[in-house]
């Protein structure tokens, strides 16, 4: 019997055929712990893996064949490898605005934001403590991802170019992520860090907005 031009054993196709299972809900991916935990051992994982079955994305993360790769892959990948149950991590920063697809920074190493200890084995990547509340969160390519708005704040709170994080609030104004309004809130508790009133988010928006169009 012939899978993904993967010719074998009644068993082999059956542990693909679980491990598609579970990929279905995650973009493809699957983790070898999830592989493991399903039945199917790390020996099977190499067999399959050798045989074209699953492609490796990042160590330990797999899509299976068929499904189709993405641009982010690498992100919701790394989102898999980091997650265990009562770990909230949240995609922040760059990261975050590029699962939307606004703005035009450089990509670096995925970036979530963590509820309790960073700590972790799993390599290139960046993890900052702190916590999300969930209104404030939106679900982007299977990955918790900070809201539009939140997203431009977290830019410019890691110090970001003004420029970039303009570039970046013009794109979700246009593509209707969010609104000015919902924006201004979000930089409200950062204008006095910039020379504005206090929560004057309204200013410090409009001071984003012209050092995008002068870039």
């Amino acid at each position: 019997m012939a899978i993904c031009g993967y010719n074998r054993d009644m068993s082999s196709v059956s542990d693909l055929v679980t491990l598609g299972r579970i990929a279905a809900n995650q973009q493809g991916l699957v983790t070898a712990t999830q592989a493991r935990a399903a039945g199917v051992d790390t020996r099977q994982i190499w067999r399959l893996s050798r045989a074209g079955a699953l492609e490796r994305v990042i160590r330990g993360v797999y899509r299976v064949c068929g499904a189709p790769a993405t641009d982010f892959q690498e992100i919701t990948a790394t989102w898999l490898a980091l997650s265990n149950p009562g770990r909230r991590l949240t995609a922040a920063g760059t990261t975050a605005a590029t699962l939307y697809g606004i703005g035009d920074f450089l990509r670096t190493v995925p970036e979530f934001i963590v509820a309790g200890d960073p700590s972790t084995t799993v390599e290139n990547v960046r993890l900052r403590t702190g916590h999300v509340d969930q209104p404030r969160v939106r679900t982007l390519h299977g990955v918790p991802t900070l809201s539009p708005e939140q997203t431009i704040a977290d830019l410019l709170a890691q110090h970001n170019d003004v420029s970039l994080v303009g570039d970046a609030t013009v794109d979700a104004l246009d593509k209707h992520l969010t609104t000015p309004q919902r924006v201004a809130r979000a930089l409200a508790p950062m204008a006095a860090d910039h020379g504005l009133p206090d929560g004057d988010g309204s200013e410090l928006l409009a001071s984003i907005l012209p050092a995008a169009t002068a870039a």
